[in-house]
């Protein structure tokens, strides 16, 4: 038997490309790994390539079949980070 899971995807693209920069944000990303009930699997990969239309970094987050978005969206541990994008990163891109 299968579990059925819902995959969320979002890609950045950051401000200042730099390794410090990158440190910050994938610490902050990795910071919802354990604190969001339901939340089973954060997954981020990081690709710099001189093309500025291309994205920085890719999160993959993986939630129970039965999760709602809507609840993982408005908590407040995602809300805090959703503070924090906008000072390293672009507007995201989201799936």
């Amino acid at each position: 038997m299968t579990t059925k899971v819902v995959k969320h995807f979002v890609m950045f693209k950051l401000k200042e490309k730099s390794h410090e920069n990158l440190d910050l944000d994938l610490s902050t990303l990795m910071d919802l790994v354990g604190k969001i009930e339901n939340l089973q699997m954060v997954e981020v990969g990081v690709y710099f390539n001189k093309s500025e239309r291309d994205y920085e970094i890719v999160m993959t987050k993986k939630f129970d079949a039965g999760t709602r978005l809507t609840s993982f969206f408005s908590n407040p541990k995602h809300l805090r980070v959703l503070k924090t994008i906008p000072t390293f990163l672009f507007q995201p891109y989201r799936s």
